[in-house]
Order: structure tokens, then C-alpha cells, then sequence
């Protein structure tokens, strides 16, 4: 029997290669994405997804109620990987409404559709819907700025500072409201910072790579910059893939790996390897075109997750190497 899994904001980054990963796993699932489109990497997304079986694509907004509550009756979808969503890199401090609406307003919608087509009125599983899954992707940011050797478990308070952090961490509770309410089986995985091929150039690793080969500044902040864990995109399927089928119902899990590093070093690491990889036209080295803006602060800060929870539950632990796994992505920014 063929098995329906939405997965929201399947074209983007995680999304296309989460799908790649459980079409290669699970040859039963019908993998539908439900996606805006809102970047060009996504339409290449949907057409490298669009050679895998079982597959299908709706192009819409995951807000709009018609729209999802279609695709629920259409497919009668079992499982929901929400990765839908307005990320970090999208906030703006003059609009904050496209962040409630992406972050919150989206993921409320696509529970309420669930929550109808899974459940009874009276709060129980209807007959042979007792074993869907709705899995809430979030972000370690949701635990804010901690002092360097901090390191967070899934038990801490949420102190997010900024809007995408606080829109985010309103999303997981509203998503285990629908646990804890409604009975139905929710998990939410929080995310350290996730790279690798295919990832679009508003994120950190593919934007320096890009900048410098255009042979444009690289401008980063004086001191007192944020430490995040890097992990690898092949890492962090397999990790949405256990959460996903194993977590137990209102559980939550912190996946990082463990490579902290600072926006700095990442650049610099970056340069590194371009150096070898397409040395500079006039021989110099990528790092020259560094450049650092404001003044120094002196102020460090971590973002990183204890992840020994998922480790000790799940069997889960990260099998790229950094250093290789930096080299294959920008290979692939290299083509």
C-alpha cells in the first residue's frame, strides 16, 4: 500500500534532498511537495524531484486552507513534514507580518487540516488513521544567544531574540498544543545550522563562495561574532528521518553535530579551499578581500545544542567529517 507524506516547503534546500533521501529509503511513499517557489533553486529542485517515483508537485502557499485541505482529501495524506516557512535570512525588522504568517499562520493550517482528516471530533484517531505523524521542523535560535561552552538540551527555556526565532519557537507551541490537546502524534526536531550542495546563495557558505569568485568584499562584522554548530545536509536527513519515523509522540530533539565555528572562520576555511580550488586570476589569496565593518564588541556568544538525547534514543549520531563534507559543497558551487 502506497503511503501519502506531505512534506511543506519541500522544494527548498532540506526539503528536495529529505525527498531524495526518503524516495531511496522508502519506495512506498508517494512524496507530495507543497511549495511557494519562492526562490529559482526551487524550480531546479522540483525538477530534479520530479525524476523520483510516487512524486508530486503543488505549487501554493501551505497558508491557504482550500489549497491544503485539497491535497489532504486528494492523497489522503498520513504523514506531514513541515518544513514551510519564511527563514532567518528573509526577517525584516519593518514588516513583521510575513513572518507570523509564514512561520505561525502556515504551520496552524496545515495542523488544522490534519487534525480533521486524522482525527475524530471527540479527539481520537479516526479507524485506520491511528499511526499518522505531523513532524514540526524548528531551529536551535529558538534557545537565543548563550555565553561560549554553553551548550543547550532540549529541556531549556526559549529566550529567542529575534523575530524568526520568536516565530519559530510560537510554532512549536502551538504544534504541541495539538499534541497535548488533540491527541495526535507531533515531534519537532530543532536544527543547528544546516549546509551543503544545492543550498541557496541567501545562506552563509554559498554567498561567500559566490562573492569571492566574483571577486567582490567579503565583509564581516568587527569581533564579537555568534559560534554555530555546522551541520552536514546528508546529517540532517538522516536525522529527520529518525525523528520523523521513531520519536515518540510530543517529543522533541536538538540535531547539531558539533562543528562550532564563526561566520569568520567559515569565510576564511571557505577561502581556503578556493584558493586551491580556482586560485585568483592575479595570484593573491581569497582572504585579502576581507573586510570588516562597525567596531569590535568584544561580546562572543554560542548557538550550540546538546544532541546527546537524539543519540541515546534514536541511534543517530553525525557521520560526515566537516572539513570533506565544506570541500564536496563548494565543489558543487563550483560546476
Amino acid at each position: 500500500m502506497t503511503t501519502s507524506v506531505l512534506i511543506t516547503g519541500g522544494a527548498g534546500f532540506i526539503g528536495s534532498h529529505l525527498t531524495e533521501y526518503l524516495s531511496a529509503h522508502y519506495p512506498d511513499y508517494r512524496l507530495i511537495h507543497l511549495d511557494k517557489l519562492m526562490y529559482p533553486g526551487c524550480v531546479n529542485n522540483v525538477d530534479i524531484c520530479r525524476r523520483l517515483p510516487f512524486y508530486f508537485f503543488e505549487h501554493g502557499d501551505a497558508a491557504t486552507e482550500k489549497r491544503v485541505v485539497k491535497l489532504f482529501q486528494e492523497f489522503d495524506i498520513r504523514g506531514v513534514i513541515h518544513l514551510a516557512g519564511i527563514n532567518a535570512s528573509e526577517a525584516t525588522l519593518n514588516d513583521p507580518k510575513p513572518m507570523i504568517d509564514g512561520n505561525i499562520q502556515c504551520l496552524l493550517t496545515v495542523l488544522e487540516a490534519a487534525r480533521r482528516h486524522w482525527m475524530t471530533p471527540n479527539g481520537q484517531p479516526k479507524l485506520g488513521y491511528n499511526d499518522c505523524r505531523f513532524h514540526v521542523v524548528s531551529t536551535g535560535l529558538v534557545y537565543g544567544r548563550q555565553p561560549i561552552g554553553t551548550v543547550l538540551n532540549e529541556s531549556q527555556t526559549l529566550e529567542p531574540i529575534t523575530l524568526y526565532a520568536a516565530s519559530q519557537a510560537s510554532a512549536e507551541m502551538i504544534a504541541r498544543s495539538f499534541y497535548q490537546t488533540y491527541g495526535m502524534h507531533i515531534s519537532i526536531s530543532r536544527l543547528s545550522a544546516v549546509f551543503g550542495p544545492r543550498q541557496f546563495n541567501n545562506r552563509l557558505i554559498p554567498a561567500i563562495t559566490e562573492r569571492a569568485l566574483a571577486e567582490k568584499n567579503l565583509i564581516m562584522k568587527a569581533g564579537g561574532q555568534t559560534k554555530q554548530d555546522w551541520l552536514y545536509i546528508d546529517d540532517c536527513v538522516r536525522a529527520l528521518d529518525m525523528v520523523y519515523h521513531h520519536a515518540g509522540a510530543g517529543q522533541i530533539y536538538n540535531i547539531g553535530a558539533n562543528n562550532v565555528y564563526t561566520n569568520l572562520e567559515i569565510t576564511r576555511a571557505i577561502c581556503s579551499i578556493l584558493d586551491i580550488k580556482r586560485p585568483r586570476p592575479n595570484g593573491r589569496k581569497y582572504e585579502e578581500l576581507l573586510r570588516f565593518s562597525g567596531e569590535p564588541t568584544g561580546t562572543e556568544w554560542q548557538v550550540a545544542m546538546d544532541c546527546s538525547k537524539i543519540k541515546k534514543e534514536l541511534s543517530w549520531e553525525p557521520k560526515s567529517v566537516f572539513e570533506v563534507s565544506l570541500v564536496t559543497t563548494i565543489d558543487n558551487y563550483l560546476k
